[in-house]
């Protein structure tokens, strides 16, 4: 099963040694859709998506601590308040903030961006397994929905194998 973040707060500070997590989940798709309203990303609005994340978990509710991308990025995916890691006018993931994907172990992590800040070349690829930056939002829901159906692939592989 992949846990599908549209937002969310890990928690600060340095890697816990345990920390509960939702059972079954095995790896993470992050998703950042630039300037997109919630009813955007309903169920009835991006299928591709949500029909995958019918075993999914996800948050109910979801607020950002910013109004500006970057640091709201950088809340999501490190668990702090963004003035605890961020100088005002930094545009990039700071290098000592210990990120979501450096966090979970034996998992597969994999971020979809398409906002012009959240980029590789401003460190927000750090820990990824795969990060893909693109232009629009369609780009980004459509790049998520191969990469859950390339996972789902992987799996139905390893199960027919096993048997």
């Amino acid at each position: 099963m992949w846990s599908i973040l549209i937002l969310m707060a890990c928690g600060g500070g340095e890697k816990p040694v345990s920390q509960p997590e939702p059972p079954g989940v095995k790896d993470a798709l992050v998703v950042i859709l630039d300037t997109t309203r919630a009813d955007r990303v309903s169920a009835g609005m991006t299928p591709q998506i949500w029909a995958h994340a019918a075993d999914a978990w996800h948050p109910v509710r979801a607020y950002t601590p910013s109004p500006w991308t970057v640091p709201s990025v950088v809340s999501l995916l490190t668990g702090k308040a963004p003035w605890e890691c961020l100088v005002p006018t930094d545009r990039s993931l700071p290098e000592s903030a210990v990120t979501l994907p450096e966090r979970i172990d034996n998992r597969r992590t994999s971020m979809v961006s398409a906002n012009s800040y959240v980029t590789e070349r401003n460190g927000f690829s750090r820990g990824f397994d795969r990060f893909e930056s693109v232009e629009s939002d369609s780009e980004a829901v459509a790049l998520a929905k191969r990469e859950l159906e390339r996972k789902e692939a992987a799996e139905t592989n390893a199960h027919r194998t096993l048997r």
